[in-house]
């Protein structure tokens, strides 16, 4: 089978959507994006503010990652059946499926209000209560279920970092009709350590994390991995000795 990687959460600054929204303030493409005359105080993934100002018009937009990766709005229903469309087009070329990049994040909470700066500095990432499990999450994966993935009978796994247990059990719930798998990024840290850190890994945290997952995961199929492209490799966490 052939899996596509699939990133709707936002696009290149490059996209012809984008373009067209910064050469026409009027443009439909505009609110496809989000930009706002102030930025909040939201951080990205990638250390500095989640807001690039553009020179020409002194208007913010809102990117979580690269300033090159620019925040899709879901709020937009046009951009919605945008997505759609363009997920049946890679169907009907007979792809079987897709991995969905950082999926849980495509709601945000409306009017961008600012992040709790406690949370901020607990997380490192100042605003991410706002969207990592925004309150139209469900909406749109059922939509994007119903509307493109159903018809073809295709396969979906969203890569949903910081979602837990209780709320995948959500997004994967069969009757529900929204994702068939996701990836849960728990066990790539021993508690208390981040990606970045020189540690030893526990062997036995992992055990504990698959057994309790298989125990409680009720009537849906857990995704089983020890590696991911954000992190060191699990020998290495292992087995420090090179």
């Amino acid at each position: 089978r052939l899996i596509m990687d699939l990133v709707v959460n936002h696009t290149s600054d490059e996209h012809p959507w984008f373009q067209a929204a910064l050469k026409d303030p009027a443009s439909p493409y505009r609110d496809y994006y989000f930009f706002r005359s102030e930025p909040n105080n939201w951080t990205s993934y990638f250390g500095d503010r989640a807001w690039s100002q553009l020179s020409e018009q002194g208007e913010w937009v809102l990117h979580l990652f690269s300033p090159k990766q620019m925040d899709l709005n879901w709020e937009n229903p046009a951009m919605r059946r945008d997505i759609a469309a363009m997920v049946r087009s890679w169907l009907d070329r007979g792809i079987d499926g897709f991995r969905l990049d950082v999926i849980n994040y495509i709601s945000k909470v409306p009017g961008l209000p600012p992040g709790n700066r406690t949370i901020g500095d607990l997380t490192g990432y100042t605003g991410v209560e706002h969207y990592f499990y925004g309150p139209r999450l469900h909406e749109y994966l059922h939509e994007l279920h119903e509307a493109a993935f159903a018809p073809a009978c295709a396969f979906s796994v969203g890569e949903t970092p910081g979602i837990g247990r209780q709320a995948a059990k959500l997004l994967t719930a069969p009757a529900r009709r929204e994702l068939d798998m996701i990836f849960s990024f728990d066990h790539l840290e021993n508690p208390g350590k981040s990606r970045f850190e020189e540690y030893r890994y526990d062997l036995n945290e992992l055990k504990g994390h698959f057994i309790e997952w298989l125990e409680d995961y009720d009537g849906s199929w857990m995704s089983l991995f020890y590696e991911n492209h954000d992190n060191r490799r699990m020998i290495s966490k292992v087995d420090p000795d090179p």
